[in-house]
């Protein structure tokens, strides 16, 4: 059986209604009859993806990766692309006025 991927908006909506649920770890999992529809109606696309694991047999939580917590480098990388940003049309200003002015 072929399994199409889990797109972004589906992603969401799966954790919404797991969230609803109350199925957010292994401790908290849910079998899988009291899932929401959503959920029930493409269970094991939803396993195979991630999104989705099994806790105690015949269980199912939400799995989400935390995010990382900002850290030096990603506040560098970060600063570093709104310079960027600003700086291009900043620069482009200037060639461009350079040219429209006599010598």
């Amino acid at each position: 059986m072929l399994m199409t991927p889990i797109g972004l908006w589906e992603s969401r909506r799966v954790s919404e209604a797991m969230r609803e649920a109350g199925a957010v770890s292994p401790a908290t999992a849910r079998r899988a009859s009291e899932l929401p529809e959503v959920v029930r109606s493409h269970l094991d696309r939803y396993v195979v993806a991630g999104v989705v694991r099994e806790g105690s047999p015949g269980t199912f939580y939400l799995y989400e990766v935390p995010s990382p917590p900002w850290n030096f480098r990603r506040v560098v990388v970060v600063v570093l692309f709104w310079l960027v940003v600003i700086a291009i049309p900043v620069v482009i200003l200037q060639l461009s006025s350079s040219r429209l002015s006599p010598p």
